[in-house]
């Protein structure tokens, strides 16, 4: 099977090279156990941070047994060191999981870039009500972390969580839109959009957001405060979507 070119992606070069590298390993150690291998996520983005985004790799294999998994051990290790984040499944988990995982094979589905082997993701069926259960199953995880958070961390280093669920929610808004009006928007509008529909302060997840890319400190008054405004839009949209057919 033959490597695709990943020079149209946001990669780096550094990356690029990386990820060849990583492919040609997986290819050589799976041999014909491997059915693809497809770049997915923000890579094929717009919103591709270099040194900070993960570079998502999904992996299909016919079989994933100890030993198949014990040849990856070393590429995946090296691999890690350019934020190269495997996904290893098999194609009948594919085929049986997209009930259980309907929001990420839906985000894969959206963006990606077939490297290796066949298109295992054009055909995937995904339904509409393992969709919005999803989304509310997991706008309430998000909430619950939250809250959790808050109190195991006495109401400090709330910058460090922010982020990491701010990114998660966004996945979970752009297939909320998608749900709410049958078409997608590009990714930076999507808080934007969604604000309108479920009637939240867009500057607050674009505040979140930002503290990812920023060095900038926020005081434990201004944290707290914008940790509030988080928690409240959690809140607001995960009881709407209970309420959304």
């Amino acid at each position: 099977m033959n490597m695709k070119d990943t020079s149209t992606t946001a990669l780096t070069h550094e990356v690029q090279a990386a990820v060849t590298t990583f492919c040609k390993s997986i290819q050589d150690l799976l041999s014909d156990n491997l059915v693809s291998v497809a770049l997915y996520g923000s890579a094929t983005r717009e919103d591709y941070i270099p040194s900070i985004s993960d570079v998502n790799i999904l992996i299909v294999t016919k079989y994933l047994d100890i030993p198949s998994m014990k040849k990856v051990l070393d590429s995946v290790a090296i691999s890690r060191q350019y934020n190269i984040a495997p996904f290893f499944l098999t194609v009948k988990n594919l085929h049986t999981s997209t009930d259980i995982f309907p929001v990420k094979f839906l985000i894969m589905k959206e963006n990606y870039q077939v490297l290796v082997g066949e298109d295992v993701l054009h055909d995937l069926e995904i339904k509409r009500e393992h969709l919005r259960l999803r989304c509310e199953q997991e706008t309430m995880n998000i909430l619950l972390q939250l809250r959790r958070y808050y109190i195991l961390h006495s109401g400090r280093l709330l910058t460090d969580i922010m982020p990491r669920m701010v990114k998660s929610l966004t996945d979970i808004l752009y297939v909320l839109i998608l749900l709410k009006q049958d078409s997608t928007v590009p990714r930076e509008q999507v808080f934007e959009v969604a604000a309108k529909i479920f009637d939240f302060e867009p500057k607050v997840l674009q505040n979140v957001v930002t503290l990812r890319t920023t060095e900038a400190l926020l005081s434990d008054k201004d944290a707290e405060y914008l940790y509030g405004k988080f928690i409240g839009i959690v809140s607001g949209i995960a009881e709407q979507v209970d309420q959304m057919e």
